[in-house]
């Protein structure tokens, strides 16, 4: 669904939550908070297109989007799922190439949108703000290293399991008890881990026989974080 976004008052909207604002005079939060255009999406409109040459960048200030790429034969792949206080859009604002992936909204959503000379006038007068962003950019290189030694060396029965300890972690930082919310649909951890409903639904029970995952009343309980990281990590060095 193409996003028909609206426009909102932004006099009380601020990006002083965002990390790449962590440090900033108070007054510089509040110009820029100003200099963005603050708009509402509807649950499941596109806020960008995969290979758009759009160059804003967006900011969560309420609300859930996915970052997808659809592959020709039509499969769905989901990188992740972009949560209140993240951002996107930066990559296409720094190399002006077109969007590499779609980015729809899971629920209805309030997102500060900051034109690409914008973004690049803050990171080149303010060095907070350029060097939260090279360490984001670090993470994300991290994280997509993971993804693709996770692919090339695992089954589909432990890409399951690492993608649960991602979910864990990401939910309950620090905890060895996680509480995973929003619970991801099967077909959800499916697109991640490039495999089928019919395998994640398999897994995911089998956890629940052995103990290490449970379900209760729309949330998603894993009971040792440290026994599932063990599991996976455990198969990486083989």
């Amino acid at each position: 669904m193409t996003s028909k976004f609206s426009r909102t008052c932004c006099s009380e909207q601020t990006l002083a939550s965002f990390e790449i604002f962590q440090g900033l005079p108070d007054e510089a939060v509040q110009a820029y908070s100003k200099r963005c255009f603050w708009r509402r999406f509807a649950k499941n409109e596109t806020l960008i297109e995969y290979n758009d040459t759009t160059r804003d960048v967006y900011f969560i200030s309420s609300g859930r989007a996915r970052a997808t790429y659809y592959a020709a034969c039509g499969r769905e792949i989901s990188f992740r799922d972009l949560d209140p206080g993240e951002m996107f859009g930066e990559i296409a604002a720094i190399d002006a190439l077109p969007r590499s992936v779609s980015v729809t909204a899971l629920t209805d959503m309030l997102v500060a949108v900051m034109p690409s000379a914008v973004f690049r006038e803050l990171l080149c007068q303010h060095d907070q703000s350029s060097t939260a962003m090279m360490l984001r950019l670090a993470m994300l290189i991290r994280r997509l290293s993971e993804r693709v030694v996770e692919l090339s060396a695992l089954g589909v029965q432990h890409r399951i399991h690492a993608e649960l300890l991602r979910l864990a972690r990401k939910s309950s930082p620090g905890q060895n008890t996680a509480v995973v919310f929003p619970v991801p649909t099967h077909t959800d951890i499916a697109n991640r881990i490039s495999t089928h409903r019919e395998a994640v639904t398999k897994e995911l029970g089998n956890l629940r026989r052995a103990g290490l995952l449970e379900r209760r009343s729309g949330i998603l309980i894993i009971p040792d974080v440290e026994k599932l990281s063990r599991m996976v990590s455990e198969i990486l060095r083989e």
